[in-house]
């Protein structure tokens, strides 16, 4: 985990606490759904073993439709996206826009019977960390209510295997 200088500074402990460190956590507590919007099939896998702190995480494949979504996909040769949400109370969370991912594995085949989903993601790893806006005393811009905190790159990463069976649609 990298940890920012005014982290440090004003949490010296965090410094030798967190950095360096790798985390693992499994659950099988994750409602997971698919949907179609527009020309693009999104994968959501939502996280629900903590009330009000779950994460969700949204696999995007572009210019596919449920009869074209079946196969084998690399993220070196194609266009796999991926946004990630973590709420840190019942009323805020951090995010991240849609990014390409840069290392991910995905198979997907599509039932027409049932009209699921299944397949398996694997190695789908990306850094963030967390930008919130800086505001300087006695400036004339001052925060607003309404200031996002967004999920930027980062020293962190999370990386992600997901095995996923009879994914339906939302």
């Amino acid at each position: 985990m990298h940890l920012s200088a005014v982290v440090i500074s004003n949490y010296p402990d965090f410094h030798s606490k967190y950095t360096d460190k790798t985390y693992a956590r499994e659950t099988s507590k994750v409602k997971s759904y698919f949907k179609v919007e527009g020309p693009d099939i999104i994968l959501v896998f939502e996280d629900t073993s903590v009330a009000n702190l779950g994460s969700k995480l949204s696999i995007k494949i572009p210019n596919k439709t449920l009869s074209t979504i079946s196969g084998n996909y690399l993220s070196q040769n194609d266009d796999i996206f991926f946004n990630w949400v973590q709420s840190t109370s019942e009323t805020s969370a951090v995010f991240s826009n849609y990014a390409k991912a840069d290392t991910c594995s995905l198979q997907i085949a599509y039932d027409s019977k049932t009209k699921t989903l299944s397949g398996a993601i694997a190695k789908l790893k990306y850094s963030f960390g967390l930008y919130i806006p800086y505001y300087q005393a006695g400036s004339t811009i001052a925060p607003g209510p309404n200031d996002a905190v967004f999920l930027a790159s980062g020293g962190s990463f999370r990386q992600h295997a997901i095995t996923f069976q009879y994914m339906a649609s939302l």
